[in-house]
Order: C-alpha cells, then structure tokens, then sequence
C-alpha cells in the first residue's frame, strides 16, 4: 500500500483516537480504500498528501462509517464491485473536502450504490460534479422536486413541477388558462437557479422569451442523479438504478477487480 495512503490511514487513527474510537490503520480506512479502488489505491495514494490531511481524513472516515452502515444495514456480505480509477477518484476526492453532513450521505450512496454489486447504477463522473456543486439546502430543493406531483402527466415522461411551495409543500393542483405562476422565496430561487446550472432541472420559458423560475423541468439527469444517490430502504429491491454501462468508464478496460 502507498506510503501516502498509509499517512491518511494513520491521520484517521489520530482523529478516531480523539473521538475515543481508535482504529487499525491497516485495517480501518486504509482498507476501505482498498476495498473500493483493489489494486488501483496506489496511483490514488499520492494524490491525497497535502496540508490537509487530517480534515480530510476525518471527512474520509466518516464516509467509510456511513458506506459501512449502509452495507450492514442492507446485509450486504459480498464483495464491493470496484471502481474506476476515473469515477473513484473523482468521488473519493470531492467526498474527502465535503463537511456539510446531508451532501456527505449523499455521497456515501452514491458511492454505496456504484460499488453495490447487485446495483446498475452508472458512474458517472457528472454525479460527483453536481454534488459537488450544490449545498446540503440546493439538494433538499432537489429531493422535494422529486417527491413533487407532474404538473403535466400527459407530458410524460418530461416531467413539469411548480415550485412555490418547495422545499416543504406542493403545488398540487395545476393552474388553469391564464395563471400567473408564482415565484418560489428568495432562497429556494437561487437554489433552482444553481440546479439549472447543474443540469437538474430547466426553467419554463414564457410568452416574452424570458424564463421563470416558478415552474420547471425535471431533466432526465437530474432524475438519473437523484436515483443514484438514493438507497432503498433495508429489505426492499437492490438492483433497480439505471444501466451501469457508462461511456465515461469505458476508457481501456483498467482492470480493478479484488481478488
């Protein structure tokens, strides 16, 4: 194992030891890595050495806490499907910076769901990017967008949804001929704005050939990411995601596999 990687694991050692809750270095997030990346984790080693390593480190271990949690709670006892070195590191590194606690749940699922290996959900790096560039509020916007009713079900499978109420109600009933849509509070405006720029969502347009915010669409990436990023309740369905065949990951045919 890189001697980088080892540094990481020993910082974690220290950061656990202060939460009373020591662990193995050899055996604790220095295997957790190993366990996601197989014989990959030395060319990702180097890159995690830097003045940041204890933060960094303690961002980690609460990652591999949560992605245990996860497979135990869904008593998962088989192998990890490992990753690609491209799609891993890009999680791992943006996972490793991330301290607000909702966006790092979402990273530990998708990182649970792509190393799942019941799962198809996809690796694709644009997943880690749009986490990345959201806060913990942009991501409940999102979720309450899921969890909202079609304004328009014989647009199906595009699917419109009115904002104003969001995060915590719904605009249920669809106006009529006519309606002025009403525009979402300040806050939840700017976290569809940033959503909108993220791919999640496009806002409708209107008679002048501007844009409102009042009421969107529902792009089949922002769909894709949410199901990536969400897991099923422990006993329920494993394996129901999207096609794990990304085009972003068939880059040579890195052999990854744990043996």
């Amino acid at each position: 194992m890189a001697s980088e990687i080892e540094a990481v694991a020993k910082a974690a050692e220290e950061v656990a030891k202060t939460a009373g809750k020591a662990i193995d270095a050899s055996g604790g997030l220095g295997k957790f890595l190993e366990r996601v990346f197989g014989p990959a984790i030395e060319e990702y080693g180097g890159q995690l050495h830097d003045n940041r390593r204890y933060r960094r480190a303690a961002n980690m271990l609460k990652l591999q806490q949560k992605w245990d949690r996860l497979r135990a709670d869904h008593g998962i006892t088989e192998q990890p499907r490992p990753l690609s070195l491209k799609f891993g590191t890009a999680l791992l590194e943006a996972a490793s910076v991330e301290e607000d606690d909702e966006l790092q749940g979402l990273f530990a699922n998708l990182l649970f769901n792509t190393t799942d290996s019941q799962s198809k959900a996809e690796t694709r790096q644009a997943y880690v990017a749009m986490l990345q560039g959201m806060s913990g509020f942009d991501a409940k916007v999102l979720f309450a967008i899921d969890q909202s009713p079609d304004a328009n079900p014989g647009l199906y499978p595009t699917r419109t949804v009115y904002t104003a109420k969001l995060p915590g109600d719904f605009v249920v009933a669809t106006p009529g001929a006519g309606h002025v849509i009403e525009l979402p509070p300040e806050p939840v405006l700017l976290s569809l704005n940033n959503l909108a720029r993220l791919g999640c969502i496009v806002p409708a347009g209107v008679w002048d050939g501007a844009v409102s915010y009042g009421l969107v669409t529902f792009t089949p990436l922002g769909q894709a990411f949410v199901r990536a990023c969400t897991v099923a309740e422990p006993g329920g369905q494993r394996g129901t995601e999207t096609d794990p065949t990304s085009t972003e990951d068939q880059d040579g045919g890195l052999d990854l596999s744990v043996t």
